[in-house]
């Protein structure tokens, strides 16, 4: 059975959410998951046959430790990889510039994918204003399911 090490940054809880939805479609079709906080050590890539990142967007871009936990990476020597990420109101150019990052890294793109999760940027909460409080929707989890299954068709 093929693995896939997905790996992620969740500070709220919305992105581990969508991991596991996207670890659950992928499972219908035959892969196992492992889910890594990237605050934790890595474990070795060389288990895996590919590779996930999931991150939010904080003012339209990925973490910092998003950006450095892909810099420590070994190279990824064309394993393939996903991304896929959460954003508030707009994502900006997250997506993009982790998708990058992993490719300058070495490794093949098969998938990317952006959901819609709460909002929770301060300046808006001291306004008292939360954007898309009830986020991830089921509609929006159901798009992670079926996100995993294109990316499993890819590896075919």
């Amino acid at each position: 059975m093929k693995k896939v090490l997905i790996a992620y940054f969740s500070q709220g809880g919305t992105t581990r959410t969508i991991a596991g939805h996207i670890a659950d479609g992928l499972l219908q079709t035959g892969i196992s998951a492992a889910f890594h906080d990237i605050t934790t050590p890595l474990p070795a890539l060389s288990c895996y046959a590919f590779l996930g990142v999931g991150s939010p967007a904080y003012l339209f871009r990925p973490p910092f430790n998003v950006l450095e936990f892909i810099q420590k990476l070994p190279a990824l020597n064309g394993l393939p990889f996903f991304v896929f990420l959460m954003y508030g109101k707009i994502p900006g150019t997250a997506g993009n510039a982790l998708r990058h990052a992993l490719t300058k890294k070495g490794g093949r793109e098969i998938g990317y994918a952006k959901y819609k999760g709460a909002d929770v940027f301060l300046g808006y909460l001291k306004r008292g204003v939360l954007f898309s409080p009830d986020n991830p929707t089921q509609e929006e989890c159901n798009k992670a399911g079926a996100f995993a299954k294109e990316v499993a068709h890819t590896l075919e």
